[in-house]
């Protein structure tokens, strides 16, 4: 999950997020990418704006409740952050419930930010997470679900070439011993 995320807070404020999301398919390669979106509320000892850049691994079922429109998504957190200029970390803890939709067990997550902006607190959040149908049928021409997205049956767009060429080269670093076992 690959999403921005801007802040504005003095104690309350609001936050708004929009972003991708690729799944992992059987053969190791990856999806195409599902637009999703987040607006929420924040809560805290802060003050400022900041605009975040955060990567977020999900397992398959978090996956699974992303494509099930039965299913509308919470996010619940906490966050430290200090940003200055082009400068600024984050650490955030996140756990997702379903907020609709079948009950099941909730998930916790930590992401991997980047900061930047004029920004410093710690924070409380709530944001309700979404698939942005909208933007998904435009960029692929036509309505599509999330499941035919994340699936692998919408074939991977050439534009999405610089996202695989990232996550591959991500796993090289990581993984050198999978070098060349995943593909976009």
């Amino acid at each position: 999950l690959f999403m921005t995320v801007g802040k504005i807070a003095f104690i309350g404020g609001l936050r708004v997020a929009t972003g991708l999301l690729v799944a992992r398919l059987p053969d190791g390669s990856w999806s195409a990418p599902c637009a999703v979106g987040s607006f929420g509320i924040t809560f805290g000892a802060c003050l400022g704006a900041e605009v975040t850049d955060m990567v977020t691994g999900v397992d398959k079922e978090s996956m699974h409740k992303f494509c099930n429109e039965q299913v509308s998504n919470l996010m619940l957190g906490g966050e430290a952050s200090l940003a200055l200029g082009p400068f600024g970390r984050t650490a955030s803890g996140e756990v997702h419930v379903p907020a609709t939709g079948p009950a099941s067990h909730s998930e916790a997550y930590m992401s991997y930010s980047q900061s930047r902006g004029a920004f410093g607190g710690v924070t409380v959040e709530a944001a309700y997470v979404k698939v942005r149908d909208d933007v998904n049928e435009k960029f692929y021409g036509y309505s599509v679900k999330a499941q035919q997205i994340l699936d692998g049956t919408v074939p991977k767009p050439k534009a999405a070439d610089p996202l695989y060429a990232a996550i591959q080269h991500f796993y090289n670093q990581v993984f050198p011993e999978r070098r060349g076992g995943v593909n976009g």
